[in-house]
């Protein structure tokens, strides 16, 4: 359309200029003419130079030239104007052409400065490689600044003359592979040594093809990502750290519930409570309601404690334990009785009718709020004790692992506490049904003693033979140490039991002690024994009489089993507010490290098993002192004999 506009307008100006040329100038110039077809030539190219040509020297040989002129000379004179015409506009187009290329030459290197000055001043790395050697053919400002070389370090040269030979081999095979696919290939990581140590570059090969879809040239683009990486690395550890704290703060967390559910489960030792309190730490805070089972001494797994956080349903978990007894053939009660938990994070009503509960308990489930739930074994020393089960309602968050792990600690742990319940209850059995069998057989060991001994008093009083006498006397000796012991497991169930009695007055200890050294007095002389007396005071303390007498002969009969048949000295004496009682003798002696223990029960004190006793008199004295606000010392070095001192506050 635009060719036919132009010929249209290059037709209607030669008619003009034809017509300007005929009546404004005369016919040898052909100046207007010429001057279009100049113009036309220049405006639209070389055709419409020709047409316009042709066209005017066609209308001028018509209207301008005569007739009666037109000769061979005029024929010859068109000719040469249609060629200098011609001429004219082959040379315009030419003229155009030259100055179109230099135009565009002169484009070509700006647009080829700017892409230089841009790719200089980008922060990337660019390069191109000839694909035929890959070699450099072209290094940006930033590619240098990272690899720190130069422009001649680099044009014209491979990756073998500057980088490690792996390296440079690694990069030219992928080179090969992106020109050989002729697509685009993304390195999203690949170190690269510099001149300031190993960099990482995210690069991007991309294949320079030409008309024919050959690879000439191979560009890249690589990104520096040392710092980035560096600063993902130390954030992925401070991610790791922060979820390292945060899984310690759980573990806090879980430790401190876990802690004060069972600080107020070992602040009792009745077993019932115990249950009670387990029960009330864990709901409602943990869950919505909890049941406890445990084995009986018959091996039968029964309810023994339940709990709801809505007081209103309370006969319903009544019902849940009175009525339904656990099911010991339940997946979840068998793994727990092999010591394995069990978390349901929801359970569904198929669930339900899966376990083969009856319709009445599966209404109670649904009453009481059951959609997820965790069973835990409550584990003692020996074994496993019950099960612990707990559960949260539909409106609630379900379980999760932690809340797993804080149940299966809770069981473990109420469980130790729970064991030990048990323990003690057993203890505590066992040692009623001691003291009640030391009382008893104490009881009736004193009832045929007592006999025993009055039948031997009536012997020596009617015996009038000294060869009786002497056997008699021993037998008597004997039965009144047989009384001592009887009166020792008495007096260890009474202290045992807390029945101990004391009828505490004003005592003057001088002369409680005298009787008491005197009426001892002939047993150590039949033993061979001195037993000496040193009481300069008479001193108020505030005991029981019998008692008191009960310690002397306790401590005299030591020092005359332990004495060697030396002598023993008793003496007491007033010390600012106290009054003390001191036995002294010089026989065995007690080897140190048995001292701290020689007033526990059953306890002999040296090593010496040949001589009589059930090492309870010590421990019996040390009660009775203590219960006087008193107190013993002993100091002994084996060998050298020992001095036991009873300290009292003076009355």
């Amino acid at each position: 359309m635009k060719f036919f506009l132009k010929t249209f307008l290059t037709l209607l100006g030669s008619v003009l200029a034809v017509y300007a040329e005929k009546h404004v100038l005369s016919l040898s110039q052909w100046v207007i003419i010429y001057f279009w077809v100049f113009i036309s030539a220049w405006m639209w190219g070389m055709a419409q130079g020709m047409i316009a040509t042709v066209f005017c020297l066609t209308l001028a040989g018509i209207f301008i030239i005569p007739p009666e002129r037109f000769g061979p000379e005029d024929v010859l004179m068109l000719m040469i104007l249609t060629c200098l015409g011609f001429w004219i506009s082959f040379s315009m187009e030419k003229y155009q052409e030259g100055r179109l290329k230099l135009h565009k030459t002169e484009e070509l290197a700006k647009a080829s400065s700017f892409l230089n000055s841009l790719l200089d001043n980008l922060p990337l790395m660019v390069f191109v490689k000839n694909a035929d050697d890959l070699r450099f053919r072209n290094f940006n400002h930033a590619g240098l600044v990272l690899l720190g070389l130069k422009s001649e370090d680099l044009l014209g040269k491979s990756d073998f003359d500057f980088f490690p030979p792996d390296q440079a081999r690694a990069f030219q095979e992928k080179d090969r592979e992106v020109l050989n696919a002729g697509a685009i290939h993304d390195i999203p990581m690949e170190e690269i040594d510099t001149a300031f140590g190993k960099k990482l570059l995210h690069t991007k090969k991309i294949p320079i093809l030409d008309e024919n879809g050959k690879p000439i040239y191979l560009l890249g683009v690589s990104e520096d990502i040392t710092e980035k990486v560096k600063l993902e690395k130390q954030r992925a550890i401070e991610l790791q750290n922060d979820a390292i704290k945060v899984e310690r703060q759980k573990i806090q967390e879980r430790e401190n519930f876990v802690a004060q559910a069972i600080s107020s489960l070992s602040e009792t030792i009745d077993y019932k409570e115990t249950a009670q309190r387990l029960m009330r730490s864990v709901v409602p805070v943990l869950g919505d309601w909890a049941v406890l089972s445990l084995w009986n001494d018959d091996g039968v797994l029964l309810r023994v404690a339940g709990l709801h956080r809505d007081e209103k349903l309370k006969p319903y978990i009544d019902e849940f334990i009175r009525d339904f007894p656990p099911n010991e053939k339940a997946i979840e009660v068998q793994r727990a009785m092999m010591g394995e938990a069990t978390l349901e994070k929801s359970i569904t009503d198929e669930e339900f009718l899966r376990s083969g509960a009856s319709p009445r308990k599966i209404e109670l489930y649904h009453l009481l709020g059951t959609s997820s739930s965790i069973i835990t074994p409550v584990r003692g020393r020996d074994g496993i004790l019950g099960v612990f089960s707990i559960s949260r309602e539909k409106g609630r968050t379900p379980f999760d692992e932690l809340d797993f792990s804080i149940v299966q600690e809770i069981g473990r742990r109420a469980g130790t506490i729970l064991d030990n319940n048990r323990l003690f209850l057993s203890t505590q059995r066992a040692v009623r049904a001691r003291d009640e069998f030391l009382s008893i057989a104490s009881h009736e060991l004193k009832t045929p003693i007592t006999a025993l001994k009055l039948q031997l008093q009536m012997m020596i009083r009617g015996s009038k033979s000294q060869d009786i006498e002497r056997p008699i006397i021993n037998a008597i000796r004997q039965i009144d140490r047989l009384t001592l012991l009887v009166n020792d497991l008495l007096d260890v169930g009474r202290l045992e039991s807390g029945k101990m009695n004391y009828h505490l007055t004003s005592t003057p200890l001088g002369s409680l002690v005298a009787e008491v050294v005197e009426a001892m007095r002939p047993q150590f002389e039949s033993s061979g024994m001195e037993l000496k007396l040193d009481i300069s005071q008479n001193p108020l303390v505030f005991v029981d009489s019998y008692r008191m007498e009960q310690v002397m002969v306790n401590l005299l009969n030591n020092a005359m089993k332990y004495g060697l048949g030396r002598p023993v000295l008793v003496s007491l004496l007033k010390r600012g507010k106290e009054v003390v009682l001191s036995v002294k003798d010089h026989g065995v002696g007690i080897p140190e490290a048995h001292i701290p223990r020689i007033f526990d029960k059953f306890e002999r004190g040296g090593k010496v098993t040949s001589i009589a006793g059930l090492g309870l008199g010590l421990y019996i004295t040390h009660e009775i002192v203590k219960a006087f606000s008193g107190s013993i010392v002993v100091k002994s070095k084996e060998g050298e004999g020992t001095e036991v001192s009873v300290l009292l506050p003076i009355s």
